[in-house]
């Protein structure tokens, strides 16, 4: 509709750079461009090489090409779907040269799902948000009939990144037994009983996707916490250098005890409260810390 009345030359000048931006958020977030097409990009997350916390990543760049969408003057508003599953990928040989591809249902069902979406809007599948559930706000948009797929789906809006507390994923669930890691948890608990006795320290936990990485990290916070030890979560996301000082942000907000949420009289109320109760001469800082958690 909006290029119906103009040549080709304006129609590409209107659409490149949209396309370019949301190419550059697939990019940034470490996805895989598939095709650009003349309105729009395929992309995926997770193939052909696998990634931990694919379909989180895939959430963060649709939440950014609609924040900066929203910022180019005169761009169309663009509609997102993002659907989670298998696909066959690889490098597809077309003769003229070697690109990437993916293909299966799961691809079809991303680009129906996009369909359903408002303008400036992102859906995502059922099988997307069991990923990132404990990672994103989301509202339902009840079961959906799709054009070619049997079954109808369902389907939600995608609102937005939650504060991070990174412990809520194995909340509400009923956990199998924690085997195989009782060397690495007994490591974790002889550090902290170390920092009782003044020496602290900083650990990394490293491994391949799917190994229990936050899994173990869980289970020491819960040991923590029941020998009343306060514990503070900030999620160090799985593509940190796109966002490098958000795990310092969520930790500061879980010490103040603050929310993005919050309204801002609300917020700054409460940072004046821990900071000054803390050391009356916190309050020159109040204004620089206010401003760095997007308060005023």
């Amino acid at each position: 509709e909006l290029i119906a009345g103009l040549d080709a030359e304006a129609a590409m000048e209107l659409l490149r750079p949209v396309v370019a931006m949301m190419a550059r958020e697939v990019r940034r977030f470490d996805g895989t461009i598939l095709r650009t097409l003349g309105d729009g990009i395929k992309a995926v997350f997770g193939a052909p090489r696998a990634q931990e916390g694919h379909a989180v990543l895939a959430c963060q760049a649709a939440l950014a090409m609609q924040a900066a969408s929203a910022t180019m003057p005169s761009a169309p508003r663009i509609r997102i779907g993002i659907h989670s599953g298998e696909v066959v990928a690889g490098a597809l040989d077309t003769g003229s040269a070697v690109e990437q591809e993916a293909q299966g249902m799961t691809v079809h069902l991303a680009s129906r799902i996009e369909q359903l979406a408002e303008p400036g809007g992102t859906c995502i599948s059922r099988d997307s948000r069991t990923l990132v559930g404990a990672y994103c706000n989301t509202t339902p948009l009840g079961p959906q009939v799709l054009r070619g797929i049997p079954q109808p789906i369902e389907v939600y809006r995608l609102i937005g990144l939650r504060p991070a507390i990174a412990s809520e994923q194995f909340r509400g669930s009923e956990l199998v037994a924690l085997r195989g890691r009782s060397m690495e948890l007994e490591t974790l608990q002889a550090a902290l009983l170390a920092a009782e006795q003044g020496n602290g320290s900083v650990i990394a936990v490293s491994g391949t996707a799917g190994m229990g990485k936050s899994r173990l990290c869980f289970e020491f916070s819960e040991w923590c916490r029941k020998r009343q030890v306060r514990v503070l979560e900030a999620r160090g996301h799985v593509f940190g250098h796109a966002t490098p000082l958000q795990p310092v942000l969520e930790m500061l907000r879980a010490f103040l005890g603050i929310s993005p949420f919050d309204a801002p009289v609300i917020a700054y109320g409460t940072i004046a409260r821990r900071l000054l109760g803390l050391d009356p001469g916190f309050a020159a800082d109040l204004p620089m810390l206010c401003d760095f958690l997007g308060g005023p």
